[in-house]
């Protein structure tokens, strides 16, 4: 009985070693690929490196919203993609009649603010922000506890834990010298 558990678990404990190599968001909530992922937590921190390019991202709390930051090696700007989220919070920016509209976005990363511009890119629906990954802002989502992001009218977009972002943070560092 106890051989038959064992036996029926291998093949899931195989692909879950397999998965960091390919794994990416495949659905909310969800990290791997086509042909296996496992359940994450909103506000883990999952890291993607692949090709001198490492990402960091995570999903928001009740999986409103995911934040990637990104970096290729050698590129001390990074960028922030904010995607999969279907709130009422940054509505300027795609209703906005030029595009890619702009919407002001604050990070607080345990209080601290740090503040910044969001593109929509209304062909990915996706919300892009060139730059912003600087040392201390990284410093500080390494050693929060919580980040919120507001909308330009101070309203709260979506919230997000920060676990595992130590880790994530000494590979943008390593990888990316920021």
């Amino acid at each position: 009985m106890v051989r038959t558990a064992f036996l029926a678990l291998l093949p899931l404990l195989t692909l879950a070693a397999a998965l960091p190599a390919q794994a990416q968001w495949i659905a909310a909530g969800r990290w791997g690929d086509e042909t296996g992922f496992r359940y994450v937590q909103p506000g883990r921190w999952m890291v993607l490196e692949r090709g001198g390019r490492v990402e960091m991202s995570a999903e928001g709390d009740n999986h409103l919203g995911r934040l990637t930051l990104s970096c290729d090696a050698g590129n001390p700007r990074g960028r922030m993609i904010f995607d999969a989220y279907r709130g009422p919070g940054l509505a300027e920016s795609v209703l906005s009649p030029e595009q890619p509209g702009r919407e002001s976005v604050t990070l607080l990363i345990d209080g601290q603010p740090f503040s910044g511009t969001f593109e929509y890119r209304p062909n990915d629906r996706y919300w892009l922000a060139d730059g912003g990954l600087t040392p201390e802002f990284l410093d500080a989502l390494a050693g929060g506890l919580g980040m919120e992001m507001r909308d330009s009218s101070g309203e709260s977009v979506t919230r997000f834990r920060l676990s595992g972002t130590g880790a994530a943070r000494a590979t943008v560092a390593r990888l990316c010298g920021i």
